[in-house]
């Protein structure tokens, strides 16, 4: 029950004289109420609204200019109960609560009566395929059996209604679950069934070979999947302007608000959709010089910070995304980029180290560290604070052979590092980190080999 909710306005205009017995009164000793029930925002489907007073009840007549029902009643002077009720049909869909009024001689007395809703929402469940039994061919003119498992959540009726795009071929039970067809001419025929429960239909479609009797050939089911490329979003957030791919499009794809270095601008990306693939990379490029740097984010999201080139001009930020399956979704906003000033920013602040040795930017270019197992596995870390400046690139050598190490961040890296099986050598492990502004800071741990 929906308490409140939905009401009705009722006003009663109740005018009485004298009272005299109800059975023998003449019509000087009645009381007339005028009753006027506002709907404007009840349901469409309310049809009647009636009013009990003095054991009498009386059809209010709707008037379609304002939606409102409209009657008059001849009461008995004295006290009387008032009850409004609302119908769908016949159903009862609300009701007042009972209301108690004198009705005095000569006196117009007004009462406003809230119909309450006293309808249940009750969910209307459509029907669910289930499961489906099909041969995929048959021989001209030998009936096959088709049958399919359709749920009705709440036990309702369900219709089945079975078609075929071959004209001679002919259904036992057309509207059953399970039916035999057969079909005199050879042929490919395309099978369409479609069940219907509550008003809801759904629908599956098969295709079915028909060979003819003795045939040697066979037939090849084809089924085509179509991927589409990633959809994409591209917002430039402190531009206030953006762009989409795969079927929407925010607008204009050409920013209205410009800008300069050293100002960056947020780059923010989502994928709305892979295509029925899976999630692949996704790149963020100008095509005018502009430095480009990640800030985080996953597989459908992300965020990169953009510094434009420091001459101007227009520029355009594309974001590009595969998705496994090699389809290739882009989306572009084009900028106007003022001549500015050089961006700067105090030098990255570098903190890395294995599990036998730390070295950091804060305490020297270089450190010395213990000897190590040649060809043994070190844990390696490296953390990269930018302080005023945005993420740029960071990467991790080492010269003795031990491979150049990269992270798709540029604010951590943390992996197993082998050394190189070469005792005796003396390795040098090189962490290098330049931010989005240009600046860079290098540090290096010197490994001897034993």
């Amino acid at each position: 029950m929906r308490a409140c909710t939905v009401f009705l306005s009722a006003c009663l205009l109740l005018v009485g004289c004298t009272a005299n017995a109800p059975d023998t009164m003449s019509e000087a000793h009645q009381g007339i109420a005028e009753v006027h029930v506002a709907a404007p925002g009840f349901v469409a489907a309310i049809t009647r609204v009636t009013v009990d007073a003095g054991g009498q009840t009386q059809d209010l007549v709707l008037d379609p200019m304002d939606g409102s029902f409209n009657g008059s009643l001849l009461l008995p002077a004295g006290p009387q109960t008032v009850v409004a009720r609302a119908f769908a049909g016949d159903v009862l869909a609300g009701a007042s609560n009972p209301v108690t009024v004198a009705v005095q001689a000569s006196v117009a007395t007004r009462i406003t009566l809230r119909i309450i809703d006293l309808r249940v929402d009750q969910p209307v469940f459509g029907p669910i395929f289930d499961s489906s039994v099909v041969p995929s061919s048959a021989s001209a003119g030998v009936p096959v059996v088709f049958s399919v498992s359709v749920v009705a959540p709440a036990g309702d009726p369900v219709d089945y209604q079975w078609a075929s795009t071959c004209a001679d071929s002919v259904f036992s039970a057309p509207t059953a679950a399970s039916t035999s067809w057969s079909s005199a001419s050879p042929g490919s025929c395309r099978i369409d069934l479609t069940a219907t429960s509550n008003g809801f239909s759904i629908s599956q479609s098969f295709v079915v070979v028909v060979f003819a009797a003795g045939a040697q050939n066979g037939a090849l089911t084809v089924d085509g999947e179509f991927i589409a490329a990633p959809a994409l979003s591209l917002v430039l957030s402190e531009l206030g302007c953006a762009a989409s791919s795969g079927g929407g499009s925010f607008g204009n794809a050409s920013c209205s608000t410009t800008t300069a270095q050293p100002a960056v601008t947020t780059v923010v990306v989502s994928v709305l959709g892979w295509g029925l693939s899976t999630p692949g990379p996704i790149t963020v490029t100008d095509n005018c010089g502009g430095r480009i740097g990640f800030e985080f984010g996953g597989d459908s999201f992300a965020e990169y910070a953009w510094l434009p080139p420091v001459a101007g001009g227009v520029c355009i930020v594309t974001v590009q995304a595969v998705n496994g399956d090699g389809a290739v979704g882009s989306a572009s906003l084009a900028v106007l980029v003022r001549p500015g000033t050089p961006a700067t920013s105090s030098p990255p602040l570098i903190n890395a180290g294995t599990d036998t040795c730390f070295f950091s930017s804060s305490s020297g270019p270089s450190t010395t560290c213990f000897p190590v197992v040649a060809g043994s596995s070190q844990n390696l870390f490296a953390g990269v604070d930018y302080r005023d400046g945005h993420p740029g690139t960071l990467t991790v050598s080492d010269d003795c052979g031990g491979g150049i190490l990269a992270s798709t961040s540029a604010s951590s890296i943390r992996q197993i590092w082998r050394l190189p099986s070469t005792p005796g050598a003396l390795c040098t492990l090189t962490v290098t980190a330049t931010s989005l502004e240009g600046t860079t800071s290098v540090v290096q741990g010197m490994y001897p080999l034993q």
